[in-house]
């Protein structure tokens, strides 16, 4: 049993350190704007999502060329 409590307070320790340290950097988590799940399928296209953006801003349709080449739609 100590073995066991021995253990959750290091793992309580790691992580409230972890934790401490993020928030005292002050950066916001941000994930990735693609890439691929492990059975091959296209999670987001950062082209595609640019142009998008780009698109929407100029008040245009976004480029069909780009997006439809499997990215996120």
């Amino acid at each position: 049993m100590e073995v066991f409590l021995g253990a959750f307070l290091l793992l309580a320790l790691a992580v409230t350190g972890m934790s401490v340290g993020a928030i005292l950097q002050g950066k916001r988590l941000s994930g990735s704007c693609g890439g691929r799940l492990p059975d091959g399928t296209l999670v987001g296209d950062c082209l595609c999502e640019k142009a998008k953006q780009e698109a929407c801003a100029a008040g245009e349709a976004p480029p069909a060329a780009v997006c439809d080449l499997g990215g996120a739609q």
